[in-house]
């Protein structure tokens, strides 16, 4: 089994501006929109991850500008392809609960894929569907939160 890691440069956690979260600096890399769980996740993964690599990205600023521009464009093909999709309500206090519940259960998963990296386990299935799920409902949390700013 390797030792940690050490970062290259210092990490920085602040709360991120434009979500109820923490966005996590190193150097000219940043990410943000995190809770809890997923904060911790990264700040593990960056001082020492069995996969090699921080599990949530790293940007420049500029490669943050990139990833928004090709949002923007996706959520304009989405927009076009609307009539595909099915819509769920369900209450906001609910999501809410369910995305602390699912950022929980990452955080169970990334400490099990570390503490049983040297036995040769990865992790439990499914990891990434959760991970993709627990994304949609805070990108629906965030829309409701700005929709009812205005």
């Amino acid at each position: 089994m390797t030792g940690a890691r050490l970062p290259l440069a210092p990490v920085m956690i602040d709360q991120d501006p434009e979500f109820s979260g923490f966005e996590v600096r190193q150097g000219d890399r940043s990410t943000g929109g995190l809770d809890w769980g997923e904060m911790i996740a990264l700040i593990t993964s960056l001082t020492r991850s069995p996969e090699g690599g921080p599990r949530y990205p790293m940007l420049t600023a500029e490669e943050w500008e990139e990833r928004r521009r090709k949002g923007d464009d996706l959520a304009r093909q989405r927009q076009a392809e609307e009539a595909a999709f099915t819509t769920l309500r369900l209450p906001t206090n609910d999501l809410r609960d369910w995305s602390y519940a699912l950022a929980d259960v990452l955080c169970w998963a990334s400490g099990f894929a570390a503490a049983n990296y040297d036995r040769g386990l990865s992790g439990p299935m499914g990891v990434e569907a959760i991970r993709t799920l627990n994304q949609k409902i805070k990108a629906a949390l965030a829309a409701k939160q700005q929709e009812n700013a205005s």
